[in-house]
């Protein structure tokens, strides 16, 4: 079951990584369409990889706004 949740989680983060090298999304972008889908899924359960990596994202966001949200998503695919 973990690889498969796992298996998801990456096949999203990849999907995400695609589109905002594409749109060239700002991490500051990045934050703000966060806020709307976290909203939109309120109480939709979410695994733990899916939100530790979001956790990570964010992290790096708000510290690095200019920055480009594929950067982040890559340095948290690092950690």
């Amino acid at each position: 079951m973990l690889k498969l949740t796992l298996g998801a989680a990456v096949a999203v983060i990849a999907g995400m990584g695609a589109a905002w090298a594409q749109a060239d999304m700002s991490c500051a972008d990045l934050l703000k369409s966060n806020k709307q889908i976290e909203e939109a899924m309120k109480g939709q359960p979410k695994d733990a990889e899916s939100a530790a990596m979001d956790k990570k994202i964010n992290d790096y966001c708000v510290k690095n706004p200019a920055a480009k949200a594929s950067e982040a998503m890559e340095k948290a695919m690092m950690d």
